[in-house]
């Protein structure tokens, strides 16, 4: 991808790089819907900062805690109703609970770069084929060599498989297999809108 394709893309809400809130966290989905819950479809950006800093929805026990959980979230959606990623979201978010997981791992890889490296490598198992951490943990230490400590490769697996378990791609508390998620009009609407701003084009017959 050239540099200009990428700032052009940023400019619609996309994130690269090499780093990301997986390093950390996952996708924080049960994060994401007490915020949507809690703040207004026009809420503006300062708006979920005092949701989060000030009215503390999102229950954490210290001022340090709020901000981590604000500053990951954010980049994760950017919760800001300027970037046309987030908007689609707010806008789609609150027709159809069951579409959130998909909506939520939708914007997710679209602004993170270490949970889209795993992408081509989740969507290629078949249904039912065991995905234990330890094959996560092989392909990203295979992909990317000399990148990851041993404690951080583990910590990125269990938190990769979190998100994918959490949008229905794998299923499973200790031994995860991969599986098929269910798919709604507005998850569909959401990867088509990404797939738009990316430029792709379906293929005219």
């Amino acid at each position: 991808m050239t540099n200009l394709r990428q700032t052009l893309l940023a400019q619609l809400g996309f994130r690269f790089g090499i780093n990301g809130p997986h390093a950390a966290r996952t996708m924080m989905l049960d994060d994401l819907r007490v915020l949507m819950n809690n703040t207004h479809p026009q809420a503006s950006r300062e708006d979920y900062i005092a949701a989060v800093l000030d009215s503390n929805v999102l229950g954490k026990p210290t001022r340090k805690a709020r901000e981590l959980a604000f500053r990951h979230m954010a980049t994760l959606y950017a919760l800001e109703p300027l970037n046309p990623i987030f908007r689609a979201l707010r806008r789609l978010w609150p027709l159809n609970e069951a579409a959130q997981p998909i909506l939520a791992l939708a914007v997710a890889l679209a602004r993170d770069p270490l949970l889209r490296c795993t992408q081509s490598f989740v969507l290629a198992q078949s249904e039912g084929t065991p995905m234990p951490r330890n094959i996560m943990e092989t392909f990203l230490n295979t992909s990317y060599p000399e990148r990851f400590s041993p404690a951080s490769l583990k910590s990125f697996a269990q938190n990769v498989a979190g998100t994918w378990t959490a949008a229905g791609l794998l299923q499973g508390r200790v031994r995860k297999f991969r599986s098929l998620p269910e798919i709604h009009p507005e998850s569909i609407a959401m990867l088509l809108f990404l797939s738009f701003l990316e430029g792709r084009k379906g293929v005219s017959t």
